[in-house]
């Protein structure tokens, strides 16, 4: 009969009430869908995301790439000679030789606290042991004084700011000079 309308009937109401369900069910994907998005889009990080223009048609326009940016890593720290003060240990079976290197140390401004024997020897290599905050003032030790030497972090409650041990290796350094 056109023009009227028959009374609903229970399952209208079921058809109706899953209708809705899928309606709500894609909006949740949409939304979903598009927060993925926009989190691609806008890292978190920090870190922007480059825009790359799409690729040019023609072989002859060619892009060329931009130049990398290297950075130097920032060098250490380093302190006045008479603000570090030193341990110098004889890891060697050669007498004096750890006075004899403290006496060059001290000349050149260093504070050398205490000239020992290593607890144990023989050291082949000559070992510097460094506070954090010293740990440029140790490769400036090794770099002027004792070549080749392993550089090592200590433990912050060290009583000296640097600790070196001296090796074999600086006997032969120090023959060498002679």
């Amino acid at each position: 009969m056109a023009g009227k309308h028959e009374p609903s009937s229970g399952g209208s109401f079921y058809l109706s009430l899953a209708t809705a369900a899928l309606r709500f069910v894609l909006v949740v994907a949409a939304l979903a869908l598009g927060v993925f998005v926009l989190s691609k889009a806008f890292p978190t990080d920090g870190a922007a995301t480059p825009i790359r223009p799409s690729q040019p048609s023609s072989p002859a326009a060619t892009e060329t790439p931009p130049p990398e940016v290297t950075t130097e890593p920032e060098a250490p720290e380093t302190h006045e000679a008479s603000e570090i003060s030193l341990q110098v240990l004889n890891g060697t079976d050669v007498a004096g030789l750890a006075a004899d290197a403290a006496e060059v140390l001290e000349a050149d401004g260093y504070d050398v606290a205490t000239v020992d024997d290593a607890p144990s020897k023989p050291y082949a290599v000559t070992e510097i042991f460094f506070k954090r905050a010293f740990e440029g003032d140790a490769g400036v030790l090794r770099d002027q004084y004792f070549q080749g030497a392993e550089l090592q972090d200590t433990a912050p409650d060290a009583q000296v700011s640097i600790t070196v041990i001296l090796g074999e290796d600086y006997v032969a350094a120090q023959e060498a000079e002679a």
